[in-house]
């Protein structure tokens, strides 16, 4: 119903109605269309977390990572493997290796392509790090939302005649003495001292 000039209620023709009805509908779906539309692509978000990576602002490119992966997900892992990096840059290594295995599970890099980025220097000698490239238990998924179990603790170290300096389990190794390496499996990373 309109009110008419004078006040009174005035009742709209059935066909004005339905046209009106139909109106606004239409205005609703292309408001919801421009709001997709206006999503950033995968790719797009990409380039703007490199950007702020690239001034220094990694901690906008995580936010701006993180804010895309809850709101759009990450499907091939792409967004993952950035986050991955950047966390590491920060220095932020629980969440980095968090990411690294979203990465992973994605197939969206290899465990090569990750034990040689240089975003991970300072993780190729932890054994954590070295775990989830090479898939031994250490690397136990990060706890979901929900989850009520606890983690299952890692396999014990075996450590060699001088404690602290490697550690091994399964087919993983870590050495820091002389150069530092990692080995896992057929891959081997060694950095200078």
């Amino acid at each position: 119903m309109a009110k008419s000039s004078t006040g009174s209620v005035a009742r709209l023709h059935p066909a004005r109605s339905l046209l009106l009805s139909a109106l606004f509908g239409t205005m609703l779906t292309l408001g919801a269309c421009d709001k997709l539309a206006s999503a950033p692509t995968v790719e797009q978000t990409l380039q703007a977390a490199q950007l702020k990576l690239a001034s220094q602002d990694t901690a906008g490119a995580i936010v701006q990572l993180q804010s895309h992966i809850k709101s759009h997900g990450d499907a091939g892992g792409r967004l993952h493997w950035a986050l991955a990096r950047a966390q590491a840059q920060a220095g932020a290594f629980d969440a980095a290796l968090s990411a690294l295995q979203a990465a992973l599970s994605a197939g969206a890099v290899s465990a090569e392509q990750a034990m040689v980025e240089i975003a991970f220097a300072a993780l190729r000698t932890d054994i954590r790090f070295v775990s989830l490239l090479t898939g031994t238990a250490m690397a136990a998924p990060a706890p979901q939302v929900g989850d009520t179990a606890p983690s299952p603790a890692p396999p014990p170290l075996a450590t060699s005649a001088m404690p602290g300096h490697s550690a091994t389990t399964g087919t993983v190794s870590v050495s820091l003495d002389g150069p530092i390496q990692a080995r896992a499996g057929g891959v081997v990373a060694s950095v200078p001292k």
